[in-house]
């Protein structure tokens, strides 16, 4: 095992401590890992995205069975679909019909998707039990795996879906995320990943587009240097989280930099993935903060070019403005926007006019 970073954050004051490890080389060995606390459990309830399984299944099930617990393991396909209010009855009854108990543990084992459903499946479970997220895509390394909140989305219609409207505030014990993860990721999911990497990049300053340009052309790292880079994203959700982890003050919601429109947009485009969905949410961010003249036009042509060079979309086909404008009425920010004032420098809470929203969303969706 090497390269393994660990940081305890109070995500929530005085309440839970998560560990955040990061490193390369860890699966094989959790159970080695005292910090991870497994050993003091009764059982584990395991939920694993089936890709993943068929790669690392075998080593990660060896590494957990050294425990001598018993287990329960429910494979998934990582859908939006399946990441549902419907579904959860179905993700439910297998824990229940092997048992367990409170001091069981919850691992969830994947991407974006599975640490959602698996956060917010160990936060209701006998009304919360030790949860722990290990993260394998690039998207749950820097971002969905991060800070505690939890969500399964709501379908409304057919072609409607609102993102993580049913969720909890619960973070796990710990998040464990291995690099080498990464080395097998197909390139539309590196992509899904920049999507989000991009907007710290744009609202933080951070890391930088060179880093950034590296990893869309498939520049090999080391593993010091690909921890280093997830790490330091994992850092600056952690940093606004820890001012803000109920989202009570205004700070977290900048957080939500390219949500707002990039959320209403993945809900109405059936093709579209949630990081590229961002990176169009980001593209009318940009457009509506020059519009509303606090963003300058070389700014906002930079955050453009610059997302559009990562290989990202800037623009999305195929869906209605009137959708999208319906999708956003729901949203739970309650109509206020993350805007930039400049590459770096963001405002929370603004309200923008209704014909700029339109207007932006014409550019976007074509």
């Amino acid at each position: 095992m090497q390269n393994v970073k660990k940081i305890s954050v109070n995500t929530i004051p005085k309440v839970h401590k998560t560990a955040y490890i990061v490193g390369s080389s860890i699966v094989e060995n959790l159970i080695s890992r005292k910090e991870a606390a497994l050993m003091s459990h009764s059982s584990f309830l395991v939920l694993i995205d089936e890709t993943v399984e068929k790669l690392y299944g075998k080593t990660l099930f060896q590494s957990l069975k050294l425990a001598k617990k018993r287990m329960t393991v429910v494979s998934i396909s990582p859908s939006e679909t399946i990441k549902s209010v419907d579904s959860l009855p179905f993700l439910l009854k297998p824990f229940f019909t092997a048992g367990f108990d409170r001091n069981a543990l919850f691992l969830a084992i994947g991407g974006g998707v599975v640490t959602d459903i698996g956060g917010f499946l160990g936060s209701v479970l006998l009304r919360g039990i030790d949860t722990i997220l290990i993260p394998t895509t690039l998207l749950s390394q820097v971002d969905a795996a991060i800070g505690g909140k939890t969500g399964v989305n709501v379908r409304i219609s057919e072609t409607s879906l609102l993102k993580n409207m049913v969720g909890t505030f619960y973070p796990p014990t710990a998040v464990i995320t291995d690099c080498n993860f990464l080395r097998t990721l197909p390139r539309k999911e590196i992509l899904n990943g920049l999507g989000e990497m991009v907007k710290y990049w744009a609202g933080w300053g951070r890391p930088s587009m060179n880093i950034l340009a590296k990893i869309s052309k498939g520049v090999q790292m080391s593993d010091s240097e690909l921890c280093s880079i997830i790490s330091l994203c994992q850092q600056i959700k952690l940093g606004v989280i820890r001012k803000d982890p109920y989202e009570t003050k205004g700070i977290r919601d900048s957080l939500n930099l390219g949500h707002t429109i990039g959320h209403a947009i993945e809900g109405a485009c059936k093709t579209l993935s949630h990081g590229q969905a961002v990176a169009i949410g980001l593209v009318a961010v940009a457009k509506i903060s020059s519009y509303r003249g606090i963003l300058s036009v070389s700014d906002r042509d930079k955050i453009v070019t610059s997302i559009e060079s990562l290989g990202l979309p800037i623009r999305v086909k195929n869906i209605s403005v009137d959708e999208v404008m319906r999708l956003m009425k729901m949203d739970k920010k309650g109509g206020t926007f993350v805007l930039f004032s400049a590459i770096g420098k963001i405002k929370t809470r603004q309200r923008v006019p209704i014909d700029i929203i339109q207007r932006t969303l014409m550019e976007v969706i074509v």
